[in-house]
């Protein structure tokens, strides 16, 4: 067998004419359509896997035009290849082929001329590929593909458009997307940030040892125990600057890896809102006290005014019977003052207290520095404050509201 020349064309179509059964049995097993027609296009053989194609039988194929088989178009564009195959080329041929007994299905074919070179060939072979299945897969294949495009660029349309901030690592916390809003936020660019560490990136400095040791632990695939909450977190901008942010994490699986992605919101003017509703709350809380304790001065001022009274009366009286008493009119005349302080302070509460508008008038400066004064001298004493007032008398009265 080693020393046997190899068989050529020749050889082959020799060994075949002498043995019509062998090229037979070689149609009728090989795994494709076979079909022969004469040179008037009738279908003189067909192989098994053509009648099952097709669904026709031997009688309503053999002897018939090969028209009724594959119908006018699919014939007419046959004959518009019979130049290239009166030359003896082969003609190579795909597409939906609609046979009449069975369903349309997509095939490729192969068209071998036989024959003399340069005279129109005795017959022509067909063999033919049912690839429809195949053409099928394709055709999901494609199908799938544009759906995952589309929802890719749907998911992308998201994501650049999100009013959040969106960051997305890898498993060794490496960032793999940084949105517009992103940028926006922490004053990176997505350009700049990809294949970063998010930790050395967003996290202030003071955070990252605890940022590290939860990818590790996650990474080790422990119980992720802040994904999907919403936590409140300190984030840090490209300045150096750090501000509030609320932030829910999630994980995604892709092939056999698994990515983490943070939508992050900025909190910095809510926060700020709630801290100046606290300190308006605190305005309101000292208001009412101040109100309150202005009841209670009233009050007071009120009750204080009879005994006053009393007392300024009986300074008076005092002063009229010392006369001829000089140390006594001394004395008289420092409780008098004192009384008069006490009124002038007890007026003070009064007008302090009242809720009325304002009310502009002539008053003086110095009225207003020495009722001050009155009003803050035991603050003074039991410090050990001694208050000296210098009040120039040429001071013009103004146009003001001495209470207020």
């Amino acid at each position: 067998m080693a020393n046997t020349p190899p068989l050529n064309a020749a050889d082959l179509a020799h060994l075949f004419s002498e043995n019509p059964v062998a090229l037979q049995a070689l149609f009728d097993n090989v795994p494709a359509q076979v079909l022969v027609l004469d040179a008037n296009d009738h279908m003189v053989y067909a192989n098994p896997e053509l009648y099952r194609f097709s669904g026709l039988t031997p009688e309503q194929v053999l002897g018939h035009h090969v028209e009724r088989l594959v119908g006018s178009k699919t014939f007419t564009e046959y004959k518009g290849a019979s130049e290239r195959l009166a030359r003896g080329k082969p003609v190579l041929w795909q597409g939906w082929l609609s046979v009449p007994a069975g369903p349309t299905r997509f095939v490729q074919q192969t068209v071998v001329p036989c024959g003399e070179p340069g005279k129109a060939p005795r017959a022509v072979i067909f063999i033919s590929w049912d690839l429809t299945e195949h053409k099928q897969r394709e055709q999901d294949l494609a199908d799938k593909r544009r759906e995952i495009e589309t929802a890719e660029s749907l998911k992308a349309s998201i994501v650049d458009n999100a009013l959040a901030a969106i960051v997305s690592a890898d498993a060794n916390g490496h960032i793999v997307e940084f949105n517009p809003a992103a940028e926006k936020m922490f004053g990176h660019t997505r350009a700049s940030v990809l294949g970063k560490a998010v930790g050395d990136v967003i996290v202030p400095e003071r955070y990252r040892a605890a940022h590290t040791l939860s990818m590790a632990r996650l990474h080790a695939g422990e119980p992720a125990r802040i994904m999907g909450k919403r936590m409140e977190l300190e984030a840090l901008r490209a300045d150096g600057s750090e501000f509030p942010v609320d932030m829910v994490l999630w994980g995604t699986g892709v092939g056999d890896a698994v990515h983490y992605t943070a939508s992050l919101i900025d909190t910095s003017e809510r926060r700020e809102a709630a801290l100046q509703l606290q300190r308006e709350r605190e305005r309101l809380r000292q208001s009412e006290k101040l109100t309150a304790m202005g009841s209670l001065l009233a009050g007071v001022a009120h009750e204080l005014n009879n005994p006053l009274a009393i007392v300024m009366g009986g300074a008076d009286m005092l002063a009229e019977k010392s006369v001829d008493y000089p140390a006594l009119k001394e004395d008289v005349t420092r409780i008098r003052e004192a009384a008069d302080r006490c009124g002038r302070i007890v007026r003070t509460f009064l007008n302090m207290a009242r809720n009325r508008p304002a009310a502009r008038s002539p008053i003086l400066l110095n009225d207003l520095a020495r009722a001050a004064v009155d009003m803050l001298a035991y603050t003074y004493r039991t410090h050990g404050i001694e208050c000296v007032q210098e009040l120039d008398k040429a001071l013009p009265s103004i146009e003001a509201d001495a209470d207020q």
